[in-house]
């Protein structure tokens, strides 16, 4: 171990985070480590601590590569739908919770620490991807309410989150429904809560 000076601080951080993310898609998150990544890159931790303040600094640069290949998942969702372009970006969310599971399950179910401060392009990540859903729903419903169109996004997406929770593990089976029934059950979510809407609308 010790290449020391055999790379640039960018080249190690893709390296450390290529490490992370091969562990993360194979085992889970809580199968990281910086003591498994130092020896698959055959660097000292130390290295890694010259490069990332700690493991929730890994964290934050994985999920920053989830979000980015989410993002371009649902904008594709968009591009190819013929009809309800909410409904695309729900079936398509609810996919790629289930086809990478661990990712979706560090992205969405991990909480970091308070003392962690979150960097402005994660946030801007996560902002944009509100941005996506907001604009699909209000083809819609034509909400002229900045604060209420949030209130309703955010609704709507804790109920496909539940969907996604549910259906990535497997648990649907207990109750008689299998993994592919999911997109059925987006469609009585979204049919019910975008109706329930139009009604408290009148």
């Amino acid at each position: 171990m010790g290449r020391r000076g055999d790379h640039t601080f960018k080249e190690l951080s893709n390296m450390i985070l290529d490490s992370a993310s091969n562990i993360l898609i194979n085992e889970g998150f809580q199968k990281i480590t910086t003591r498994k990544i130092a020896t698959q890159i055959e660097y000292s931790v130390g290295t890694l601590y010259n490069i990332f303040q700690n493991l929730d600094d890994i964290y934050i640069h994985l999920n920053g590569r989830t979000l980015d290949d989410l993002i371009k998942i649902l904008e594709e969702a968009i591009k190819e739908s013929n009809g309800s372009q909410l409904r695309a970006l729900a079936y398509a969310y609810v996919k790629f919770s289930i086809n990478h599971v661990n990712a979706w399950s560090l992205l969405c179910e991990y909480r970091f620490p308070e003392s962690v401060a979150i960097p402005k392009w994660y946030e801007e990540k996560i902002e944009y991807l509100y941005e996506i859903a907001e604009k699909a729903l209000n083809n819609i419903l034509n909400i002229d309410n900045p604060q209420h169109l949030k209130k309703y996004i955010t609704v709507l997406w804790a109920g496909i989150h539940g969907i996604c929770a549910l259906s990535s593990k497997g648990k649907f089976t207990r109750t008689g429904l299998i993994e592919t029934e999911s997109q059925h059950l987006v469609d009585t979510f979204l049919d019910n809560y975008i109706n329930g809407i139009k009604l408290t609308r009148v």
